[in-house]
């Protein structure tokens, strides 16, 4: 198996285009998204490329400091 991380991406996106319903978000601790892809983004009519490099805060505006607690919780360990 590669050690490169992004030797994988391919597959995982092969994978979450097969799966219903499903997508997969990754968000840096910078607050930024550094990898999305799934087949919801596809039956909404989006790009998951689009979300790359954008912040949490962009993309869901006044929802964001909800939405931050989540993922700090997540960051922290917790479930």
């Amino acid at each position: 198996m590669s050690s490169d991380p992004h030797s994988s991406e391919p597959l995982l996106r092969q994978i979450l285009r097969l799966i219903p319903g499903a997508y997969l978000s990754v968000i840096e601790r910078d607050w930024t998204v550094g990898f999305t892809a799934g087949g919801e983004f596809v039956r909404r009519g989006l790009d998951p490329e689009a979300f790359v490099g954008q912040t949490v805060d962009a993309i869901f505006g006044r929802q964001a400091p909800r939405v931050r607690q989540h993922y700090e919780r997540a960051f922290d360990g917790e479930s």
